[in-house]
């Protein structure tokens, strides 16, 4: 796991290391390391994913990122050589599937009411 700048600065000699083989982004810790929490999408911080995915990739290693669940941004990870995208916690999910199951349910009743 890269959380910090320290291991951002280190990317590539933590890549070389043996038995290493992902270079996992925390950008959610990253970025606040970086004085910019929760700034998901700053030019730097792309900059530091892509770097590291660069790294990993050089040194034979798989590169992942968690933290951003922005598609877009995630398909630009992708693209840069990313291989591990990690999900949010089950709690997370479990919330977002209920959240969508209301809206649904609460946008079927409004027509409904509607009519």
């Amino acid at each position: 796991m890269i959380e910090s700048l320290e291991g951002l600065a280190n990317c590539e000699a933590i890549a070389a290391v043996d038995g290493v083989d992902v270079l996992h982004v925390g950008l959610t810790d990253l970025l606040a390391d970086m004085g910019k929490p929760g700034a998901y999408g700053d030019p730097q911080a792309m900059a530091a994913v892509a770097r590291i995915a660069h790294a990993a990739i050089a040194g034979g290693k798989y590169a992942g990122v968690g933290g951003d669940s922005d598609l877009d941004r995630q398909e630009r990870f992708i693209r840069e050589g990313v291989r591990f995208i990690s999900m949010p916690s089950d709690a997370a999910l479990l919330a977002a599937g209920a959240k969508r199951a209301a809206d649904d349910l609460r946008r079927i009743a409004g027509e409904e009411l509607r009519n």
